[in-house]
């Protein structure tokens, strides 16, 4: 979680406005040019956004600190297969999440998915409005089984792995 690319985010996290290359190189520690390097990629990616000589996390940008840290123990995401029936497995980041939906009951998807409860935890505690929206895509769509256990670690895959080009 140290790589360059991650650290330039949580420096730019640290903002409330568009800040330019040499306040990042002061926040972040690195180099101009490390800084400078990886700024690019971080735009294609869509982390970060550049507006003349400023730079600012897009809100892609923001969710990723909450969606590679742990959240505590109390903001987990604990999969029931009903109200009250408590699997044992718990989710406490995105690559967690993902782990887990690939191995949990299909009961505890269906139950979570109709009640909007994937949705909810990863707009509220991982601050992925984006992700949020697809996973609302998907309890519209009334899929069940194992296309949505198909659908659901696709989409979480998919932006795992858009946030693991952080950290590579």
């Amino acid at each position: 979680m140290n790589s360059e690319r991650l650290r330039i985010v949580q420096a730019l996290s640290e903002f409330d406005a568009p800040v330019d290359v040499d306040e990042l190189v002061a926040r972040s520690g690195l180099s101009r040019g490390k800084v400078l390097g990886n700024l690019p990629r971080l735009c294609i990616d869509g982390f970060v956004v550049k507006s003349g000589r400023l730079y600012a996390l897009t809100k892609r940008g923001r969710a990723v600190i909450g969606e590679l840290e742990p959240v505590p123990e109390n903001n987990g995401f604990h999969f029931y297969l009903e109200e009250d029936k408590y699997t044992g497995l718990t989710a406490h980041s995105l690559k967690d999440f993902y782990e887990v939906m690939r191995k949990v009951d299909l009961k505890s998807l269906e139950f979570h998915i109709q009640r909007g409860d994937f949705e909810n935890w990863i707009r509220e505690v991982l601050r992925d409005e984006e992700l949020a929206g697809e996973i609302a895509e998907l309890r519209n769509t009334a899929i069940s089984g194992d296309v949505l256990r198909d659908k659901l670690c696709e989409s979480v895959g998919r932006n795992y792995r858009m946030l693991k080009t952080l950290v590579a």
